[in-house]
């Protein structure tokens, strides 16, 4: 258990039940006083990946997709796990300009790790994305909503 409420596993700020409940509180204030774009990633074929090459294999897998989702978003976001194999990304822009690059950087990103990377699994996601208002929708009916 982290104080800071760092993901054991992939090393991102986490709200998972892995890791401390602190994380989880610094989530609901950004939250609360933001009103920005967020994209929610949801890794693709992660189960897949577990089974067929163990869960050492599956825990770099997500690893290294936290590595990917932040090196994409760079300083204009941060990468939170929110639950096993589902990432938050909290884009610190109304630019969607700026949104639209972030998402084509993951892709971008996430295409150059598959072709170079010579390991046994592919990496992907699939992505929901939306403006979070807590004073039209709880977290659980955006989540719902973009997916």
């Amino acid at each position: 258990d982290s104080v800071c409420g760092t993901c054991s596993v992939c090393g991102t700020c986490s709200v998972c039940g892995t890791c401390s409940v602190c994380s989880a509180l610094v989530f609901v204030a950004i939250l609360l006083i933001m009103k920005e774009p967020i994209l929610i990633k949801y890794m693709n074929a992660f189960k897949k990946i577990n089974d067929d090459f163990g869960h050492s294999v599956g825990d770099e897998a997500l690893v290294k997709m936290a590595e990917l989702l932040q090196k994409s978003v760079g300083s204009v976001g941060i990468v939170i796990r929110y639950a096993g194999d589902e990432f938050i990304v909290l884009l610190n822009t109304q630019n969607i300009f700026e949104v639209d690059s972030c998402v084509q950087a993951i892709d971008m990103n996430l295409e150059k790790f598959n072709e170079t990377s010579g390991k046994p699994y592919k990496l992907s996601v699939s992505i929901g994305q939306g403006e979070l208002d807590l004073q039209k929708n709880t977290i659980d009916e955006f989540i719902n909503k973009i997916w």
